[in-house]
């Protein structure tokens, strides 16, 4: 392959392209440019071009979205820490320290790549969730914004030179770039640059559809071409009548756009109405809905295909007026925009380096959902590119790789052990050591966004109670508790008997037989009581956790109680009108035994019963008022 650019070529090529700049930041472009060619001289892309020619065209990309010189500069310098011996801090003391966080956040994303560890195709078709966390992990350690549109201008670059790659690498680079790079710049609603990383990485990503879809599409892509064009001549000069000036091209649907929706349709061309669509670029909103009439008293519409956009934007913030209509049996989309909006369609929320006005902005909803979607998944915010707005929903989260390349999702100030009992429970009980990026670091370790976790395990399960004070997630907690429930159990099932034995003598019913257990079992999974056997309201009733006369008044029959019913010494004759409403149930305190004659108050508990007390019993001292509630007999 012939190599086409060279240093000299490129560099007035980025001269030309960023005269929007005042002097002085060219002259600081420039020196970026010096500084990049002399880090990075002697290396080689693998096209046998110098390496300088890498990153200057990924300047020349962000010059072409009217990016500010930090991130034009950062963008000439983005692999100079990952690939030469100079140092975060050499960027900062030439560049300032603005400039080497953006470079710095670059180099974290790059290194994603060495963690991962995925080369297998099989992660693109098996892992969509996989592929979900990896978009987040992108922009949560991005943190600046202007890194993932360096990233993205990065990755534009190297899929133009997709083809000097060989062999399953070449596959996995273009389907990583489809499936994480694209994504995420449709997200951002950065059309323009979606549309190029799918349409360089298809052919290259899938070889055999790319071949059969381009037989099929090319020569009627040619016939529907000149259709538009017709179409162009006459939308002009209805337009023109009309006094309204426009800007009118044809936009045939971007080749990877049409694969996709192709493959929803079962390959059904005739359902694909946007195959071939009008742009009217007019330049008043007002403008835009005049058009609109304009095309469907000239043109029969299809029912049901009219979308405003413009009302409601897309959840990228996309806006336009779309409508399908016929002419002569052809069938054809009119998209019909402002300026603005094109340039916000093409390219999302670079498009506001380039539109700065507070008219723009306050015209232009969507930006907010732009800057609140990274504002989201970042965990921080660049210095000198303070956000507003945001949620920053993700800064609670951070996302962290197994050794083999899975990421899990956990909440922020998660530990090793967290993460260990999220891949699985016995590999978290059997948990005593962990390594983060590879060095042994202890179990209460915060982990942040990008970490690579390894866990060591014994042979079995020695779970600590200490793990308690640090743990994040619940499931952890559930986990460890249970394990020492369970290891406690035996003894705590005997307590409970004993505990129940002694109640039945003082009562003079007779005692319990295991004869009679399942059906007592049967009995409590009849009733309100959360448990799945006998042996389990035993090991509450040890703990205290269980009153053991509701458990009595669950299993004993009336016959097993007796005619005497001692047990109703414990429920006073007469009912109890309660201030919350009627039939609610309760149940009488045993500390103070409250009877007919007393006056009483009723208190909901933390497991929202209601125990009815004396009001001078003094229990009710420590009670929250809140949860006080009037009582009195009936």
């Amino acid at each position: 392959m012939k190599v086409k650019n060279n240093r000299s070529t490129l560099e007035k090529k980025l001269i030309n392209s960023i005269k929007y700049l005042s002097p002085e930041d060219i002259e600081k472009i420039k020196a970026a440019c010096d500084f990049s060619a002399s880090a990075h001289f002697g290396q080689k892309r693998i096209s046998g071009e110098e390496y300088i020619t890498h990153p200057l065209n990924v300047a020349i990309s962000l010059a072409n979205l009217s990016s500010d010189s930090e991130t034009i500069i950062a963008g000439l310098l983005h692999d100079v820490v990952e690939d030469t011996n100079f140092t975060y801090q050499d960027i900062s003391r030439e560049f300032g320290d603005r400039v080497a966080k953006l470079v710095d956040g670059v180099t974290k994303i790059s290194q994603i790549k060495d963690k991962k560890k995925i080369l297998k195709l099989s992660y693109f078709h098996d892992y969509s969730e996989q592929i979900d966390n990896y978009r987040k992990v992108l922009a949560a350690m991005a943190g600046d914004p202007r890194v993932i549109i360096i990233k993205l201008s990065d990755r534009l670059h190297n899929a133009q030179t997709l083809s000097w790659l060989s062999g399953e690498k070449k596959i996995f680079y273009a389907l990583e770039t489809i499936e994480i790079y694209a994504a995420v710049a449709d997200r951002l609603g950065m059309g323009e640059i979606h549309g190029q990383l799918c349409d360089l990485s298809f052919p290259h990503a899938y070889p055999d559809e790319y071949k059969k879809f381009i037989e099929i599409i090319r020569p009627i892509q040619k016939i529907r071409q000149q259709n538009v064009e017709d179409v162009i001549t006459e939308v002009n000069l209805l337009l023109k009548n009309e006094s309204i000036g426009a800007e009118i091209n044809g936009r045939v649907k971007r080749d990877y756009s049409l694969y996709k929706k192709l493959q929803t349709y079962n390959f059904d061309l005739a359902k694909i109405y946007d195959f071939i669509a009008v742009r009217i670029i007019v330049d008043s909103l007002s403008d835009c809905y005049k058009t609109l009439g304009i095309i469907h008293a000239n043109y029969q519409p299809i029912e049901h295909k009219i979308t405003d956009y413009i009302a409601r934007p897309k959840e990228n913030g996309y806006q336009s007026l779309h409508t399908v209509v016929k002419k002569d049996g052809f069938v054809f989309e009119v998209q019909i925009r402002t300026d603005e909006m094109h340039q916000n369609a093409e390219y999302g929320i670079a498009a506001h380096w380039k539109y700065k006005d507070s008219e723009y902005k306050n015209n232009r909803p969507n930006i907010k959902s732009e800057l609140n979607w990274l504002e989201e998944i970042s965990q921080s915010i660049s210095n000198g590119y303070k956000l507003t707005n945001g949620k920053k929903f993700f800064s609670s989260k951070v996302f962290v790789f197994s050794p083999n390349g899975k990421i899990f999702e956990l909440p922020a100030n998660s530990t090793p052990i967290d993460f260990a009992f999220l891949v699985h429970t016995d590999i978290g009980l059997s948990c005593t050591g962990a390594k983060i990026n590879g060095k042994l670091l202890p179990l209460d370790t915060k982990l942040k966004t990008g970490d690579v976790v390894e866990i060591i395990k014994s042979d079995k399960p020695k779970p600590s109670r200490d793990w308690l004070n640090f743990v994040q997630t619940t499931q952890a907690k559930n986990k460890i508790k249970n394990f020492f429930f369970n290891l406690e159990k035996p003894r705590l099932i005997k307590d409970g008997q004993k505990k129940v034995a002694d109640e039945l003598a003082r009562l003079g019913l007779p005692q319990l037989t295991e004869s009679n257990f399942n059906k007592y079992s049967l009995r409590i999974n009849q009733s309100r009581l959360p448990y799945e056997n006998i042996d389990s309201v035993f090991a509450s009733i040890a703990k205290n956790d269980q009153s053991i006369i509701d458990f009595l008044r669950v299993i004993l029959d009336d016959q097993e109680i007796g005619k005497d019913e001692k047990i109703s010494k414990y429920t006073p004759k007469g009912s109890i009108s309660l201030g919350i409403g009627q039939g609610i149930p309760y149940k009488i305190a045993r500390c103070c035994k409250p009877k007919i004659s007393d006056d009483i108050i009723g208190y909901i508990t933390l497991q929202q019963k209601i125990t009815v007390h004396k009001k001078s019993c003094a229990e009710t001292k420590k009670f929250s008022k809140q949860r006080i509630i009037s009582a009195k007999w009936q």
